[in-house]
């Protein structure tokens, strides 16, 4: 805390200020008492009117700050309150000391007065407790103004937070040294000077609200009087008015409670860097009476400075101090940040910013610590992380533009970027410098076993967090280093640092697992190894295969396998003629092999599986072989007949024969077969077969059933039944007969009857057979006969056809006549006669016809022309 000033010199002794005790101050204050000649012991109208309109400044001037300080209400509301206390206590001690009729105690830390007021006496005992940090004054009230008999005793505390080491200073005729404290003869005492301070804020440290004053005494009681001048100044009342404290250059701006005795001002400023040693009070400005503010563009950014005025009054003395007030700005941007890489950690540096209480840290944009006075910060990472920093130097008023208080700190995790009552943070610069990363993080690998017995491992970079540099000092993924173990041994150095992404290892034994394991390394350092990876060889190849138990179609091989570091997990075998089957993987060593070609010599490939992916983990192959047993068939014996044809066959091995006259009939499993009947001198074939199931033989024989022979042809011979239509003959002569070339042939003889007119020819022949074949001679032709047709009869002549049954009479209009049209059918027709002609109907016209069908039974023929109205004649007789 800066000391604030006094008035200069503490009220020093000059022959136009203090000349002595009968000196013109005093004769001033004397004459001013002996023309108000008052007698009441108290205050006046004008001093109540006066001390109203202050207390009235002080609640304005209160209340404005309370309103215009954003976010410092209630510390505006302790420091007014304080501030108003220390007047309040002033004025008491000021009034006190002045109608005080005599000082009982006079110490550095207490003052003990006498004091008639009103005809009675008031003993005034003022005590600064530093334990307490309390200024309180105990009144003890007598009745008269003899200050003895009964009293009553009132304690009250003036100020709290009470901070002044010594309050009180005793003058006497001298006016440059002091009477020591405690004075022994208070009589003396010719003046006393205080300089009050108490604590601004409950909840932190600032500067002291201070006040410093002093009253003549002369022991000649109460003062008096009203509507005289004011003969001593008031102390003013500082407030701190900058606009956005911390950032805006600082302005103060105060009252001036004693107009007509202000000349004009003096600003005084104690200034250093926050944090550091309170400075000096100094004289920086001299504003004129009409001023009542000042702003301090000089103050540098970092800086704290606490503010006193007091006024230069027209009598060329200083008024009383105001009260301090303490400001400041936040610190400059930080230079010269480096970030400095480790293993898990990056260590930020940087050079002090003036003025720094604090720091904060961002890493990548994004708040992370607040640390104190610091130069350095350790940020505790893991692999694999690269970042940017940069630092906000703190203050209490940077904490202030930020958290709206002064012991606030920004939340981390808030952002370079976020705006705050101040704007955007003063942050550093973003420098290569202030980037730094860490060891990488162990990169991800794969081992691949290759057919060719090699391991190519592969690498790929972990991924970075962190949006900072990719290089520093070299790339921050450098390269990769190796180190190989067998399956149970411990794992050595095989590759040192490498670029490449992949890197191979050559001669790996045959069903050996080869582990790897990969570390990153750059400039800071290597970080850790992969997790291991494994690398599993295809085994060697079987020791040897064996055949064993064949057949016609198969046999069993056996696979034998080398002995190797990791179990197989599988055997196949290849090979043989015809299509194997029963080769394919298993996990046993002992396979049947099927569907291979008979009496063959077979070669088999055998292999071993593990679980490696080279190769589909399959091993070179082992050849065995074997010959498979013979199938046989063939056919012993064929003959044949006119219907027939016999066949015998023998079979070696197999399960299924057969003999088949192809075409006709398969017999199965048979030594011998006949097939019967069959179409004589035809051609057909015989085939033996044999199988086991998978293979076919065969054997063929080619054979003709013997023709049957023709016999002779014989005479055919005709005889006519009835010569006409319908007629009839019969034809006779060997043992078939037909009628025309094209007729249905017929056993002989046979009648041939309903013959309509005209030429026929039969022909005879002789058949032979076999009981299934049969054989003819040629056809032997009989001799032309003919049938005539006797139809259609004269009109008239009935041949057989119904009679009409009414007679015609030849006078009659119409005549009925009647004839045979076939054999049958009878045709009716009426005509007109010589008695019915008319011009229409000569004599011989048809008027009407009819039929009649023979055998139908009919009672009437039936009209096919003619006039329907008519009549058609009598019925049939």
């Amino acid at each position: 805390m800066s000391t604030p000033p006094a008035p200069p010199a503490a009220l020093p002794a000059t022959p136009s200020l203090y000349p002595t005790r009968a000196g013109a101050c005093r004769a001033r204050f004397a004459a001013w008492r002996a023309r108000t000649a008052r007698d009441d012991g108290g205050f006046g109208l004008a001093e109540l009117v006066v001390v109203c309109a202050l207390v009235g400044v002080l609640v304005a001037i209160g209340g404005a700050l309370m309103h215009r300080v954003n976010g410092q209400q209630h510390e505006a509301q302790e420091r007014v309150e304080v501030t108003t206390g220390i007047d309040d206590a002033s004025g008491q001690l000021l009034r006190d000391v002045n109608d005080a009729i005599s000082i009982r105690q006079a110490t550095a830390q207490s003052l003990t007065l006498a004091v008639v007021r009103d005809g009675s006496c008031n003993i005034r005992a003022y005590t600064a407790d530093s334990t307490a940090q309390t200024l309180t004054v105990v009144t003890t009230f007598y009745e008269g103004a003899a200050c003895s008999g009964a009293s009553e005793d009132r304690e009250q505390v003036l100020l709290q937070r009470y901070t002044a080491p010594a309050t009180f200073t005793y003058w006497g005729e001298s006016d440059e040294i002091p009477i020591p404290a405690p004075v022994e003869d208070v009589r003396n005492i010719t003046r006393v000077q205080w300089g009050l301070a108490a604590a601004p804020y409950a909840d932190r440290t600032a500067p002291d609200v201070t006040l410093m004053s002093s009253a003549f005494f002369d022991g000649r009681g109460e003062s008096s009087g009203s509507g005289t001048p004011e003969l001593q100044a008031k102390r003013p009342l500082l407030t701190v008015t900058t606009v956005v404290p911390g950032r805006d250059a600082p302005t103060i701006t105060w009252t001036d409670p004693s107009p007509t005795l202000t000349a004009g001002w003096v600003v005084t400023r104690a200034r250093e860097p926050e944090g550091s040693k309170p400075g000096t009070f100094l004289a920086i400005a001299w504003p004129a009476k009409s001023t009542l503010n000042f702003t301090d563009t000089s103050l540098q950014p970092g800086e704290r400075a606490s503010f006193v005025i007091y006024a230069i009054l027209t009598d060329g003395s200083s008024g009383p101090s105001s009260n301090s007030v303490d400001t400041g700005l936040r610190p400059p941007p930080v230079t010269g940040v480096t970030a400095t890489g480790q293993a898990t950690s990056i260590k930020v540096d940087w050079a002090a910013s003036s003025g720094a209480t604090g720091y904060d840290v961002y890493r990548d944009g994004f708040l992370i610590a607040n640390v104190g006075a610091v130069t350095s910060y350790t940020d505790a990472l893991t692999f694999g992380h690269s970042h940017d920093y940069v630092l906000v130097p703190t203050n209490r008023w940077e904490q202030q533009l930020t958290t709206g208080t002064e012991s606030g700190r920004v939340p981390l995790g808030d952002a370079i970027t976020k705006a705050y009552t101040g704007g955007v943070r003063l942050a550093s610069a973003v420098t290569a410098a202030a980037g730094a990363f860490t060891a990488p993080a162990a990169p991800t690998i794969t081992a691949t076993p290759n057919a060719d017995w090699t391991n190519t491992v592969t690498r790929t970079y972990a991924p970075w967090v962190g949006t900072g540099p990719t290089s520093k000092a070299g790339a921050r993924d450098r390269g990769w280093e190796t180190q190989v173990a067998t399956l149970t041994g411990a794992f050595t150095d095989l590759w040192a640092e490498a670029t490449a992404a992949s890197q191979t290892q050559s001669a790996r034994p045959a069903g050996a697992t080869t582990r790897y394991q990969a570390r990153t390394c750059n400039a800071v350092g290597c970080g850790p190894y992969s997790t291991p990876v494994s690398a599993l060889q295809r085994p060697p190849a079987p020791g040897s295969c064996t055949t064993a138990g064949a057949s016609t179609r198969g046999m069993q091989v056996t696979v034998n396998p080398a002995v190797m570091e990791s179990a197989a997990t599988g055997y196949r075998v290849a090979g043989g003629i015809g299509t194997p089957v029963g080769g394919a993987a298993q996990s046993g060593t002992v396979f049947n092999i099927d569907q291979l070609t008979h009496s063959s010599l077979h070669t088999f490939t055998a292999s071993t599986q593990n679980g490696s992916p080279a190769g589909g983990g399959w091993s070179d192959t082992t050849a065995c072989q074997g010959t498979t047993a013979v199938l046989g068939v063939a056919i012993t014996g064929v003959s044949s007949t006119t219907r027939s044809v016999s066949a015998s066959m023998s079979v070696t091995n197999g399960n299924a024969s057969s003999l088949t006259l192809e075409g006709v009939r398969t017999d199965q499993n048979v030594g011998s077969a006949s097939w019967d009947p069959l179409a004589d001198g035809s051609d057909f074939t015989v085939t033996a077969r044999n199988t086991d199931g998978w293979n076919n033989v065969l054997d063929q024989r080619a054979i003709s059933t013997q023709v049957l022979a023709a016999p002779s042809a014989p005479t055919c011979t005709v005889t006519v039944v009835d010569a006409d239509a319908p007629g009839s003959i019969t034809v006779s002569g060997g043992d078939q007969v037909r009628l025309g070339s094209g007729g249905g042939v017929l056993s002989s003889p046979h009648t041939y009857g309903s013959l309509d007119a005209g030429t026929f020819v039969g022909y005879a022949r002789r058949v032979t057979s076999d009981g299934y074949n049969s054989a003819n001679s040629a056809w032997d032709g009989c001799p032309t006969v003919t049938i005539s047709d006797p139809y259609p009869t004269p009109w008239g002549e009935r041949a057989g056809c119904p009679a009409i049954g009414v007679p015609i009479y030849s006078t009659s209009p119409r005549s009925w006549q009647v004839r045979r049209a076939s054999a049958t059918l009878c045709q009716l027709r009426w005509v007109v006669t010589d008695a019915g002609e008319t011009y229409e109907f000569p004599p011989g016209t048809v008027v009407g016809t009819g039929t009649y069908t023979i055998g139908s039974g009919a009672s009437v023929y039936t009209r096919t022309s003619g006039d329907t109205a008519l009549a058609m004649g009598p019925t049939v007789a």
